[in-house]
């Protein structure tokens, strides 16, 4: 895997699988070490090259996975949990360790979780298989390994999983990838009797779903959102023949920020929607480049009409996803425009914004969305207790567009003082 000249640094760190019950306290006893590890040489690479690194998290998750014939979203619940609590995990570590996860910055660390089907019960490992077995976000680790991504450095936890992980990881195809062994941590495995997720008889597929939000300077906690948006719709090889599949993000205007703390550092609409559509192409495009198919694998177009709603930048994948990435410039967008959305993806801060949703819904007498929910990241918990002052601070940075702007308005003012 070699680092072509317009690519960011990249490096990749495999996990084993992860702990039965994945609250913070067994993820950091699993995963704290490696991943500490992991960011701290990311950080000092970055520094060194003056220049933002990626660093890609593959996290096995077929243990989550055990009802494969059902609707993706009957796995929702515990996929959430286990994605919200790495990257909470990464922000905490970050913290206390002043590693900067600001992908805009010059020694930024630009991480990405990536769910793994692993092990696999796929059949299908070369460059033969159909288009749409190269759109994630969850992928097989054989995917994983074709996708031909730059990774200079490939990061294996020292346990007997963690390796095992690496060697199939290896074992798909010649690479000179520079493996470095991190130290392995405590998983606490149980037998998993029950995914924890939604039952079958209850769970609805969803082929169009929605998530809207400001999206100012991407940050760990859009990537949560984002991720889990792509995951509440159905996979690619688990939909009718023929059947549309679209991911709706709507974010907002310029227009509607103006009153926003510190706006002056507000990133226009059109930087905005770029790092959306970066960091889920980033989630959802495993085609490798040497595949024949791969210059036509995304095709991306512009729309622009008069009304609401009407400028879209639509993204379309070979395996028969399409991302709408829609200026909105009211609070519903077009969830209540668009009748063919049937979920929408919120956090706890914005629970309320669905209900009205559906409220206005109700009115045009169409279906009600069925309404999924992420974490809030936040140092509230016993696990964020732990920080200094300063940490918490930091952590905020991490997690917050507002302290976003807010450290780089000070950055600002000091730099003209």
């Amino acid at each position: 895997m070699t680092l072509s000249e317009d690519a960011p640094a990249c490096a990749l760190l495999l996990l084993p699988p992860p702990p039965s019950s994945p609250s913070f306290a067994t993820l950091n006893a699993a995963y704290g070490p490696a991943l500490k590890t992991a960011l701290q040489d990311c950080q000092s690479r970055s520094s060194r090259a003056s220049s933002p690194i990626v660093l890609d998290v593959a996290i096995p998750s077929s243990h989550i996975l055990v009802h494969r014939s059902g609707p993706r979203c009957a796995t929702y619940a515990p996929l959430q949990a286990l994605i919200s609590g790495l990257y909470k995990l990464v922000c905490v570590i970050a913290s206390k360790h002043v590693i900067n996860l600001d992908d805009m910055d010059t020694n930024g660390v630009d991480v990405r979780v990536i769910p793994i089907d692993y092990p696999t019960r796929s059949s299908a490992t070369g460059l033969e298989a159909k288009t749409e077995d190269f759109e994630g976000p969850l992928v097989s680790i054989q995917r994983l390994a074709l996708s031909g991504r730059p990774w200079e450095k490939l990061f294996a936890v020292e346990s007997e999983q963690g390796l095992r992980v690496c060697k199939d990881f290896l074992g798909v195809e010649d690479s000179s990838i520079q493996v470095k062994h991190v130290q392995g941590g405590i998983v606490q495995h149980t037998s998993h009797d029950s995914n924890g997720g939604q039952s079958i008889t209850d769970a609805k597929a969803h082929y169009s779903v929605a998530v809207g939000g400001t999206f100012d300077h991407l940050h760990i906690g859009h990537k949560l959102l984002l991720t889990m948006t792509a995951l509440a719709i159905e996979a690619a090889d688990a939909s009718p023949r023929g059947q549309d599949r679209t991911l709706t993000v709507g974010i907002t205007g310029d227009e509607l920020l103006k009153n926003k703390q510190h706006a002056e550092q507000l990133e226009p609409w059109t930087m905005r929607q770029r790092r959306v559509i970066d960091f889920l192409l980033a989630i959802l495009d495993f085609c490798p480049k040497r595949h024949s198919f791969h210059d036509n694998f995304i095709t991306t177009t512009y729309k622009s009409v008069p009304g609401p709603n009407g400028h879209v930048v639509s993204t379309r994948l070979a395996s028969g996803i399409t991302i709408n990435c829609v200026h909105i410039q009211d609070p519903f967008g077009p969830t209540i425009t668009d009748p063919n959305i049937s979920a929408l993806i919120v956090t706890a801060e914005t629970r309320s914004g669905g209900q009205a949703v559906n409220s206005k819904r109700a009115e045009k007498d169409w279906p009600a969305l069925q309404v999924f929910e992420v974490d809030v990241l936040d140092t509230e918990q016993d696990e964020g207790r732990g920080l200094l002052n300063k940490e918490a601070d930091d952590f905020r940075t991490k997690i917050s567009s507002t302290e976003i702007r807010r450290l780089r308005a000070k950055k600002a003012q000091d730099a003209s003082t």
